[in-house]
């Protein structure tokens, strides 16, 4: 039952407001509290009056009043000029705001319960509190700019840092001090440089972030990115490739089977990625597949065995070729049927009285030891006599043997069935093993390619002319034509030269000698003979050209790759033997009824070669216009055309043999030479490569990158630079225009042009990207579309220099502005093409072709001032 009590209890509570009749009455009003009569007394319900207590305790308890608000969120007090302030925020931040039953004592009755305060701090901070958990920037205005940009919403309850918020999810969406890492400790830790650094995060498209002081950082996500993407490169080229270095040392105590530049040049290349570019690789640009180079390695210790025992002066002739089985895993105890036993009395008589000292002998043992390999993977341990004649003919007969083990086996089977006669066993027919040379001769005129590869090894065979012109003293004897048909066969096979052309060759150049200081013919090596002095002579032997006798236009040596060592050495013995003949003669090959003796022609190639000049040149030709029809899918008759030097409209080539996909590829590199760059090549090759039809052109990256190569410290450059990239820009426009407007069919075929040599110019060693002109007003040099090639940097250094110096003499001169521009224009052109051919070549090239020192040329770069 309800109990009431009397005011003076009430009063009591005068903590909550009870201390007047008026505040009671009031409660009594709002039916808060009921109260009724009793005779003369006024009583009141102490039950809601407990209620009303505890709801108010409740309210102060849970809540905090507007008047401590601030305080409790900022550590800010508020005051009554503000508290209107401190209200709107509580309502705008959405505070669930209470308030107390009635106003006690004329104060604060609004409330917030500590629920929704909680849950404000859970998802709001202070922009104080913000920056300083951020710890990305000096001070708080640069903080708040960068709020602002970022479009965060500000809550501001007093205009303080502390009294102003953000929701944390805004802060959060910030990159803060704890999420990255300082640009240099990335760049430490890497231990890569600059250039590198920054060129991987274009690559990876990784954003850098500015911070305070100034510092550069990048997230740690993509730190570690970077760090785990090194690792595995590090790793994946560690196990796939070989730097220069590597690969000296790995050859260093075997020996070169190939030259340097021949044997590098067969290796697949890669680039050392940005990552990778650490001590380790310092210095270095390109990597060498391993795997390739391991196996050359493998045959290169497989053939330096087999010459440790050619050399072995402990071993006859017969032991020899036996040993040379054994290496070849030739168990020879395992062959004792009669077809072996008579192969073995073969090898025998025909080594019986040969002298091992003699080269002819170890030629002739290593002939039997390849014969006898060829004849034991095709019969093992059984007969020859029970295989059919056709099996017979397909394995060691084919086109795909070589003609002189051939030769050899149908030599040894006639030798055989003699023997199979006498034991009543079915002799083998022979005579349809091997179709006559001269028979095919007479029917195609061409040489079989196993023909043209025989004459090609012979010619390029250094070692062997070399001792053959030491041993028979050829330098000092007049009459001998033995050097002159070495050059009379290398322009054949290279140049496919007419036989008067080919006599008519301004061989005589003594000043080959003093210019590399070649004193003998045993200066003739790679340690005299850098592959760099080797590049420079060919250079300087290709720059004459000939009258073509067939039009009487000029025409030009190039020299591929393969041959450049042998056409060299050749070209600096004829000088040796004029030297020592102290006969003045006029330089060309001079031969009575044009044609070389006999015995020459067999010294050279052995009896069972006939070399005809119009027989090999025929031959080439055709080689060339399969590689050309058949891999470039141009016209037929223009690349065999431009090789000899007819004219454009040429068509006396004709077509006369089919061979193989491989046989062509060989023959490209046996023929063609190849040394172009420049930024248009890149674009080239990058597209003949790529699946996709539009390409990416950053020049200015390229530009800045090779200066740095170049020159180191660019700073003093930087007007040059901008100069250098505005006049590539230009050019960019251009070949953009191209690579989008043409297919690319098209586009591959001008490639295959420029590398043919189809496309040629109208300045040498400078190739079209057009089969035909598309500006006949400038010269090759200023036009976007040129392809340089290697032995035209000689000739633009020259220029830079020229200009250079030109430029220094009227720099200060009145009245030549026009003339100072022109002059500083073709200065950042020909840099322009410096910095791509240094891509590709590298510093030490320039330095190499340069006639003044490098430091040198660098001052005067440092010097060069734009006109005005």
């Amino acid at each position: 039952m309800d109990e009431f009590i009397t005011f003076n209890k009430v009063r009591q509570l005068y903590a909550y407001g009870c201390s007047s009749k008026r505040f009671v009455n009031k409660l009594v009003e709002k039916t808060i509290v009921k109260r009724k009569a009793v005779g003369n007394k006024v009583l009141y319900s102490k039950e809601d009056l407990d209620r009303y207590v505890q709801e108010v305790e409740h309210i102060i308890k849970n809540g905090v009043a507007l008047t401590d608000l601030s305080l409790h969120l900022s550590g800010i007090s508020s005051n009554s000029n503000n508290l209107k302030k401190v209200y709107e925020f509580a309502k705008d931040i959405g505070l669930k705001e209470t308030r107390l039953p009635l106003r006690i004592n004329n104060e604060n009755d609004i409330f917030y319960m500590m629920e929704s305060i909680k849950k404000f701090q859970n998802d709001f901070i202070s922009i104080d509190n913000a920056f300083n958990e951020n710890g990305m920037y000096s001070d708080q205005l640069t903080f708040i700019k960068k709020l602002k940009i970022e479009g965060v919403k500000f809550y501001e309850m007093l205009k303080f840092t502390k009294t102003t918020f953000i929701k944390k999810s805004d802060s959060n969406s910030l990159i803060n001090i704890n999420e990255v890492i300082e640009l240099n400790y990335a760049m430490q830790r890497l231990s890569i440089n600059k250039d590198s650094f920054y060129a991987e995060l274009k690559d990876k498209n990784i954003l850098t972030i500015r911070g305070f002081k100034k510092k550069v950082f990048i997230k740690k996500n993509d730190f570690k990115v970077l760090l785990n993407k090194q690792a595995q490169l590090s790793e994946e080229f560690e196990m796939n490739y070989y730097d220069l270095d590597e690969i000296k040392d790995l050859v260093r105590n075997e020996g070169l089977v190939k030259e340097k530049g021949e044997l590098l040049a067969s290796l697949t290349k890669v680039e050392i990625p940005n990552l990778l570019r650490t001590q380790r690789y310092k210095n270095k640009s390109i990597l060498y597949n391993k795997q390739e180079f391991d196996e050359y390695l493998k045959v290169l210790r497989f053939n330096n065995e087999s010459k440790n025992i050619l050399l072995d002066f402990n071993l006859d002739s017969i032991s020899t070729y036996f040993e040379l089985l054994k290496l070849n895993g030739i168990d020879i105890n395992g062959l004792k049927n009669i077809t072996w036993n008579e192969w073995f009395k073969h090898v025998n008589s025909e080594l019986k009285f040969a002298k091992k000292v003699r080269a002819s002998t170890k030629n002739l043992i290593i002939k039997l030891k390849n014969t006898t390999i060829t004849l034991y993977q095709f019969n093992r341990g059984n007969e020859i006599y029970d295989f059919k004649n056709a099996e017979i003919k397909l394995a060691l007969f084919s086109s795909e043997v070589p003609i002189v083990y051939r030769m050899e086996i149908r030599k040894f089977l006639n030798i055989l069935n003699k023997v199979l006669v006498t034991k009543g066993i079915r002799t083998i027919n022979t005579s349809d093993l091997i179709v006559g040379r001269a028979r095919v001769g007479l029917e195609t005129g061409l040489y079989s390619y196993e023909e043209y590869k025989i004459i090609y090894n012979t010619v390029k065979d250094l070692s062997r002319h070399i001792s053959y012109i030491i041993n028979n003293k050829v330098l000092n004897n007049q009459n001998s034509v033995y050097i002159e048909f070495w050059l009379y066969s290398l322009l054949h096979i290279f140049t496919a030269l007419r036989s008067q052309n080919a006599i008519d060759f301004k061989a005589n150049i003594p000043e080959l000698l003093t210019k590399y200081n070649i004193k003998t013919i045993y200066d003739l090596n790679e340690r005299n003979i850098t592959d760099d002095t080797l590049e420079e002579i060919i250079f300087y032997v290709c720059s004459v050209t000939y009258i073509h006798t067939k039009n009487n236009t000029k025409a030009l040596i190039y020299c591929p790759e393969e041959l450049k060592r042998s056409f060299a050495y050749a070209l600096i013995c004829y000088q040796l033997k004029m030297a020592s003949s102290n006969i003045v003669k006029v330089g060309e090959i001079i031969l009575e009824s044009n044609k070389f003796p006999d015995s020459v022609v067999n010294s050279f190639f052995g009896e069972n070669i006939e070399f005809k000049s119009k027989k090999m040149n025929k031959t080439l030709m055709t080689l060339v216009d399969q590689v050309e029809s058949e891999i470039y899918n141009n016209s037929v008759g223009e690349a065999a055309a431009t090789l000899r030097g007819h004219k454009r409209n040429s068509v006396s080539t004709g077509k006369y043999i089919i061979v193989t996909q491989e046989r062509l590829d060989a023959t490209l590199s046996e023929v063609y030479d190849i040394g172009f760059f420049g930024y248009l090549y890149e674009n080239l090759v990058k597209f003949t490569k790529s699946n996709f039809e539009e390409l990416e052109f950053d020049s200015k990256y390229e530009i800045i990158k090779g200066m740095n190569n170049i020159f180191g410290d660019t700073l003093e450059m930087q007007q040059i630079i901008e100069d250098i990239i505005k006049s590539s820009d230009n050019d960019m426009i251009d070949i953009k225009d191209y690579f989008e407007n043409n297919n690319k069919t098209k586009i591959i075929n001008d490639y295959m042009g420029i590398v043919s040599g189809i496309n040629i110019s109208k300045t040498k060693n400078i190739s079209c990207l057009f089969k035909n002109c598309v500006d006949m007003i400038r010269d090759c040099e200023n036009c976007v579309f040129h392809v340089p090639h290697f032995y035209s940097v000689n000739v633009l250094i020259k220029e830079l220099f020229a200009n250079l110096e030109l430029f220094k003499s009227i720099e200060f001169s009145e009245g030549m502005n026009g003339y100072k521009k022109k002059i500083y224009n073709l200065i950042i052109r020909d840099l322009k093409q410096l910095i791509f051919f240094s891509k590709k070549y590298g510093k030490e090239s320039i330095e190499y072709l340069m006639t003044k020192d490098f430091d040198e040329f660098k001052g005067q770069m440092l010097k060069l001032q734009k006109p005005k």
